[in-house]
């Protein structure tokens, strides 16, 4: 392998590398895909595109307190105690 081949191929790694960390901020996932239980449990009341809207429009603030609302509601499946793990997930 030539030195020029070499040099593309290290400089073509750290680009990559380089555009992987600067757009890492927000989970790019699907927030449904983000945590196991969403699928089940919100989809009890609402469709999961509901999900992916707040997810989009709220912070993470919000969300958790969302999350910690829709957990009240008789038969939600939400246990208290997985709040911090669901929310840590989306954001």
């Amino acid at each position: 392998m030539s030195m020029m081949h070499r040099f593309a191929l290290v400089f073509g790694i750290a680009l990559l590398v380089i555009y992987g960390c600067a757009t890492s901020g927000k989970k790019t996932e699907t927030v449904t895909g983000a945590h196991p239980q969403f699928e089940t449990l919100c989809s009890k009341c609402h469709t999961l595109d509901r999900v992916e809207q707040a997810h989009e429009h709220l912070s993470k603030e919000q969300m958790r307190a969302l999350v910690e609302r829709m957990a009240q509601k008789p038969d939600s499946g939400i246990d208290p105690n997985n709040i911090d793990d669901i929310v840590r997930e989306l954001y």
